[in-house]
């Protein structure tokens, strides 16, 4: 098999929705856990200093918001999507 033809439902031979769903809510588990025990508790603020700029950091979700909402316009004025996948196979590639 060629790299380019190899994928996990291919070679499990199941649909590609069984796969990608519960790595999809295994992921945003991890995301849910790491948010509420590593960030939340120590960054919050009270609503009267709720000035987003004035944090030393962002609460991920803002964030994840912020990189999504880049989609749109580099898709539309580069034609292309904002993605690392190229680097890590760049990464990996190496000696």
């Amino acid at each position: 098999l060629s790299a380019a033809r190899v994928s996990a439902d291919r070679l499990l031979g199941v649909p590609f929705a069984a796969i990608a769903v519960p790595m999809a809510l295994v992921l945003a588990a991890i995301v849910a856990v790491l948010y509420v025990f590593a960030w939340a508790p120590f960054h919050t603020l009270p609503a009267a200093e709720a000035n987003v700029l004035a944090m030393r950091r962002w609460p991920p979700p803002l964030c994840g918001v912020i990189i999504g909402a880049l989609q749109l316009p580099g898709l539309l004025l580069i034609r292309r999507t904002i993605g690392s996948s190229s680097s890590f196979g760049v990464a990996l590639a190496l000696p």
